[in-house]
Order: C-alpha cells, then sequence, then structure tokens
C-alpha cells in the first residue's frame, strides 16, 4: 500500500509499505479520508514521535477492509471512523469508563449519509463535545471562544445547541469572517480590547463560560480575564509555549472565585461518555455541517503540498487527504 512514512523529524517519505494483518480483536481499515491536524504537523516538523518510522494521521474515515480472530460487531465493507488512542482496559481510568485518561494508552460505524470527508472529522467534533460537556454550558448562557479554529467553531456550534449564546474571539480576521458565516451571535476582534466588549455584550457581567481553544498564552489570559465571577474558564487548546500570568490575573481568578476545567480529548461511543457516538449523531441530522469546515483536499500524493500550505499562514481550517 501507498503511504506517507516519517522516518524521523523532518523526513516524510511517500512509498510502499506492508499492508498489515488484523490479530486477534482487530481490523484492518482501508482509509477513505484522513485530516490533517495541527499537532501532526509539530510532530512531523518538531518534536516527533515515539518511534520511527511510523504513520502519521490520527483523523480518519474508511472501510473495514477484513477482520481477525474474534472482532466482533464489525463486517467487511462497513465504513467507519477510528477513536485514534488504544485504551490498555486495564488501568484505573479505563476501568471507570474513561478511556482518554488512560494510563497506558477503536472502529465505529459512520452512519449512511455521513461521508468520509465528514467522518475524518469526528475525532476533533468530539473533542469539541467532550470541553463544552466538560464545561457545563446552560440556556441563556454568554459562551466565548477564544481561537475561531475548526475546533473552536464546533465548539460554538455546540455551545448555541445546547441555548448559550456565543461569541467567537480572534485575532484572524479571516478566521472570524468563516466563524461568522455559521450564524454565532457574535464575532469580537481579538486585536483590540476582547475583554471589554465582551463585558459589553454581557450587561458587564462576563461570560458565564470561556473556551481557551486557541493554544496561544494570550488567549489564555484572555480567556480568564472575560470570566464571569463564579464562571468557567475551560482549557482545550494545545498550549504553543510557557504561559505567565501577572499577578494580579492570578488573584483575579482567585477574587472571582472561577471554576477552571481542563479538557483532554474525547471518550468513544460504549465507553463511559459517548462524545463519539453523539457527534456521529448530529453529523448526520445536519445540525452539525462539518464538511464546511473543509478548506483544502489533496490525494496523498500531495501530502508535502499540503504540510506546506499548513505551516505557510495560509487561511485553512480543516485540510484533507482524500483516498481513492
Amino acid at each position: 500500500m501507498r503511504a506517507a512514512v516519517l522516518h524521523g523529524v523532518g523526513d516524510l517519505r511517500i512509498e510502499e509499505a506492508a499492508i498489515p494483518e488484523p490479530g486477534p480483536g482487530e481490523a484492518l481499515v482501508r482509509v477513505r479520508a484522513c485530516g490533517i491536524c495541527a499537532s501532526d504537523v509539530a510532530r512531523i516538523f518538531e518534536t516527533g514521535t515515539y518511534s520511527f518510522p511510523l504513520i502519521p494521521g490520527h483523523e480518519l474515515a474508511g472501510e473495514v477492509e477484513r477482520l481477525g480472530a474474534d472482532a466482533h460487531g464489525l463486517e467487511p465493507g462497513m465504513r467507519c471512523t477510528v477513536y485514534p488512542l488504544i485504551a490498555c482496559g486495564a488501568c484505573e481510568a479505563c476501568r471507570a469508563g474513561l478511556p482518554n485518561l488512560c494510563d497506558a494508552y477503536d472502529c465505529l460505524p459512520l452512519p449512511q449519509n455521513v461521508s468520509f470527508a465528514a467522518g475524518a472529522l469526528t475525532e476533533p467534533c468530539a473533542v469539541a463535545l467532550h470541553a463544552v460537556r466538560r464545561a457545563e454550558v446552560s440556556i441563556g448562557d454568554w459562551a466565548a471562544v477564544f481561537g475561531a479554529g475548526a475546533i473552536g467553531i464546533v465548539i460554538g456550534l455546540l455551545c448555541r445547541m445546547a441555548g448559550a449564546r456565543v461569541a467567537m474571539v480572534d485575532v484572524d480576521q479571516r478566521k472570524l469572517a468563516a466563524a461568522g458565516q455559521f450564524g454565532l451571535d457574535e464575532v469580537v476582534d481579538g486585536r483590540d480590547d476582547a475583554v471589554q466588549r465582551l463585558r459589553d455584550l454581557t450587561g458587564g457581567r462576563g461570560a458565564a463560560v470561556a473556551f481557551e481553544a486557541a493554544g496561544a498564552p494570550a488567549a489564555f489570559r484572555g480567556a480568564a480575564a472575560a470570566v464571569a465571577k463564579r464562571g468557567t474558564l475551560a482549557l482545550v487548546g494545545n498550549m504553543a509555549g510557557e504561559v505567565a500570568m501577572a499577578q494580579e490575573e492570578y488573584s483575579s481568578i482567585l477574587r472571582r472565585e472561577l471554576r477552571i476545567v481542563g479538557s483532554w480529548n474525547s471518550i468513544p461511543r460504549g465507553l463511559g461518555q459517548d462524545d463519539w457516538g453523539a457527534a456521529l449523531e448530529l453529523m448526520a441530522s445536519g445540525r452539525l455541517p462539518v464538511e464546511r469546515l473543509i478548506t483544502h483536499r489533496f490525494p496523498l500524493s500531495q501530502v508535502a503540498e499540503a504540510l506546506a500550505l499548513m505551516k505557510s499562514g495560509e487561511f485553512h481550517h480543516r485540510v484533507l487527504l482524500e483516498m481513492a
């Protein structure tokens, strides 16, 4: 099979790779679409990964090709998406139904009207849904989302479904314009005094919930400052760089008695909370129009061009590799 194989930091090659044989309880999936995540870009060009060589990519959808022994609930030809973490099933977190918190660290059927392209976005959608659930958004709340990337926009859409009013904040005008096309209540220019704008929108109180979904220190500080007394600061983005906070900023968190929640990945169907199943249902119903978040599509042979685009600063939301 043709694959993009990472042999070392910055050394990604399109080459023939052996087709793996599914073992007991496993399924072999033919990948039809795979999203490129910013974390993939970092692993390929900066941090590397656990071992080399490795085929990167964790946002995918495809078809079950064949099954290993005792692989129940699946059948060849089934359209599916894949939970990208392999939980051990034995640690305390796994026993509690929280495989996203596995100490050590599968296929979900795609609804018939969910395309492979949309199915490849199940993982980021489930991440967003997990964050909204962790933040406990309520009807009538103002929710501020700092970071109008794909996950941030999905967070905003899910908050609207929960009955909240949503303000999207970003310094990138192209992302704000894209967010505005999804009918969210407000878009706020992060280059201006976004915190004051949010206070104006909320009658001086601040947002009941603010999500940091950009992975940027400035977005973290802005989200923290935007939260109302006894509100919730939800941390979602993987931070790029160290986070520093002035003493008065830290004191303000204490004096407002903020609730701070971290949100890590998501939980698949059948293992505790059902982030993946719920995300797929929302996509199938049309309430979560995720395919509109795909701004660029490439064949596997052009993976280098796709990665170059993501590093270039050119506007993009989700970049997708599609396989015949």
